[in-house]
């Protein structure tokens, strides 16, 4: 395609041309009193048709006897542009048919180019497909030697120019969601029974914008996607952040503590998401809801249109929208909300707002709010979509003492669509790891729907894996567990009351998330309407059912390993008035000892409890969670407290307290 700038030097000397030749009539006087002669004789003379009088001006001459060289020199540098220009393009285009085991990206939007340079930043080959290839990312991407196929990628001739049959991942991402789906099923028909024999499947990772169409599509358990030469994936940036963000959750110690209240700023699409994410997750112990406060400026509004769409919400969950208008002009807004928390427990706050500038802003203003409450253990994630770095600077800029990573800033396009994630589905893999261990116990056989492998599943069981996945965390922190990566997994055993622990509390995220699909319970299993005979409390469900769900748990230390993770069970000392003495003990002996680390929670009321803490200050590692019947707005003003105050991993209420007792564990 001939652009402009191919022509610049045929442009640049045919304007010096005219300069010389209107300055030679000036000097000549040849023009006098006609304008017209101003606006056609420059021309002449450029194209060598002007009679020249007697004695010209020697600009006049140069430009008269120059002008047809200068632009013959032009015109054929520009050629040369030109032809260069386009044997570079047809060679990159060839060495694309040519390539094997590649990236092709289609489209170019926002999405696109942050894939192009994760992949390119991944030493990953590429190929460009886009309906236009004079855009300002079409030239970076030439610019950077990456072959930029100019067609629809519904076109079969413009995809095999691309290297659909050898290449190892295809990211459609036209900015329309319609598309990108009629883009991914013409790639499964055209690719399916034509890759080469013994070669891996082709990943088709297709971006959906819209929530509606997207829940529909995941929702859908008749028809698998993919095929057994296509993997095609649907990819929310929107879900994956907020899965994210689940994953880096941390819970009080459990299952003594309740973890509090967790406040969403900002209803958008990622702060919808959070929430289901949160309701699904839940956090709580066994017979109470997770509670969730939402911000944002029509909040009575997104409720009655977010309960439309999800009317199980009120039976699973304590939810309440609260109307706060967060705006870089709307300072008044944070006295509403300091009203609202001051004397609430608080899990976390996740600042959900499209706009980086103003989600910034609230999340500077959350920190210096908690601040000025001595709340110092309440994390704060903040989701910017391009300033990641300098989200990182701000969190640096901590002033207050207190734990790490007290200000996280996540979820960004740069960290979401990076190989890791995005083609390598780091996500997926506990959640693939579940789904063959689902398969090897026979509990598949007869199932029509889930026996299959994972790139033949429908995508609402793919989805119900890795929610079971992205949840395990938060399940084995309720017990009193954690699960951390490990290259050599130790093994595992569980404890009988933690196998029962976590089968109810699996069976109650089970039981949340088909509700949220909008199952029922009935008698009998149908799918119009959606049925479901299980959907009942731990108490009344079959003894079979229940048996199932333990067994899953005791295999699911093997099924970490297999997954590169291990269950580690956290040495937990509790310094609570009953146990007070016991605890003393144990923490002298712990301060004595080296290489363990310890969960220390310690009622700083009393003076046994505080000497507790002190205790646990000296054992370097371990974490401190403090209890007490006030709120922490004392400690910085007593001077024997502060030092703990600072320097503990959480604080939570007297209130937030189950028990003393935690279950047993085998020794």
């Amino acid at each position: 395609m001939f652009k402009t700038r191919d022509f610049l030097p045929v442009i640049i000397t045919a304007l010096i041309v005219l300069l010389m030749a209107i300055v030679g009539l000036a000097e000549s006087n040849a023009c006098a009193g006609d304008w017209s002669c101003w606006l056609i004789d420059p021309f002449k003379i450029l194209f060598g048709r002007y009679e020249l009088p007697h004695h010209a001006p020697l600009l006049l001459d140069l430009a008269q006897q120059g002008g047809r060289v200068v632009l013959l020199v032009g015109a054929f540098l520009s050629t040369v542009r030109v032809f260069v220009s386009a044997a570079r393009h047809d060679f990159r285009l060839a060495q694309a048919r040519k390539m094997k085991d590649h990236t092709i990206v289609c489209g170019l939007g926002e999405t696109g180019m942050q894939v192009v340079r994760n992949m390119r930043s991944a030493g990953q080959e590429v190929v460009v497909i886009d309906r236009a290839d004079d855009t300002v990312n079409a030239t970076a991407c030439d610019r950077q030697g990456i072959p930029v196929v100019r067609g629809d990628a519904t076109n079969s001739d413009v995809l095999k120019l691309g290297g659909v049959l050898h290449a190892q991942t295809i990211v459609v991402c036209t900015g329309d969601d319609a598309s990108n789906m009629d883009v991914a099923l013409h790639i499964k028909d055209l690719v399916s029974n034509r890759r080469q024999p013994g070669s891996r499947a082709l990943v088709v990772l297709t971006e959906m914008r819209d929530q509606w169409l997207f829940s529909r599509i995941i929702d859908h358990d008749r028809q698998a996607l993919g095929s057994s030469d296509v993997e095609l994936r649907l990819f929310n940036t929107y879900e994956n952040v907020a899965r994210l963000l689940l994953r880096s959750l941390r819970l009080p110690p459990g299952p003594e503590i309740d973890p509090g209240i967790f406040v969403i700023a900002g209803f958008c699409a990622l702060g919808r998401q959070v929430l289901l994410h949160m309701i699904r997750a839940a956090p709580t112990s066994i017979g109470t809801k997770t509670k969730i406060i939402v911000l944002d400026r029509m909040a009575e509004e997104k409720r009655i249109r977010f309960l439309q769409s999800y009317p199980a919400v009120t039976e699973v969950a304590n939810v309440t929208f609260v109307e706060a208008d967060i705006s870089l002009d709307n300072e008044r807004v944070w006295d509403t909300i300091e009203a609202l928390v001051h004397d609430l427990p608080l899990l976390g706050i996740a600042i959900c707002i499209d706009d980086d500038q103003t989600g910034l802003y609230a999340g500077l203003s959350v920190r210096r709010l908690l601040d000025d409450l001595a709340r110092i253990h309440v994390p704060i994630f903040l989701r910017l979509g391009q300033h990641h770095h300098l989200g990182q600077f701000v969190a640096a800029m901590e002033k207050m003492p207190g734990p790490r990573q007290r200000f996280r800033v996540f979820g960004g396009l740069e960290e979401m669509l990076s190989s890791d994630i995005l083609i390598r589905g780091e996500l997926d893999i506990l959640a693939k790891a579940i789904h063959a261990q689902y398969r090897d116990s026979r509990q598949s056989i007869g199932n029509t729907y889930s026996d299959k492998p994972w790139n033949l599943l429908p995508e609402t069981v793919k989805m119900s894996n890795r929610r079971r996945a992205d949840n395990l965390p938060i399940l084995l922190a309720q017990v009193g567990l954690r699960m951390a990566p490990s290259r050599t997994p130790v093994p595992f055993e569980l404890s009988p009351d933690e196998i029962e622990l976590l089968a109810q509390l699996e069976h109650r995220r089970w039981v949340i998330d088909r509700r949220l699909l909008g199952v029922s319970y009935g008698d009998v299993r149908s799918d119009f309407p959606p049925r479901h005979e299980l959907l009942v409390d731990w108490e009344h469900l079959p003894e079979i059912e229940r048996e199932k769900n333990r067994t899953d748990f005791r295999n699911l230390p093997k099924v970490l390993a297999e997954a590169g993770f291990e269950v580690q069970r956290e040495d937990k000392i509790l310094a609570l008035e009953s146990t007070l003495e016991t605890a003393l003990s144990r923490l002298e002996l712990a301060t004595a000892s080296e290489g363990k680390n310890y969960v220390i929670v310690a009622d700083v009321d009393s003076t046994d409890g505080r000497k507790a803490a002190k205790f646990a200050l000296k054992h370097s590692g371990s974490a401190l969670w403090l209890v007490s019947r006030d709120y922490p707005s004392q400690f910085r003003d007593l001077p024997q407290l502060r030092a703990i105050w600072e320097s503990a991993t959480g604080w939570v209420t007297r209130e937030q307290l189950h028990g003393t007792q935690s279950i047993k564990t085998v020794n």
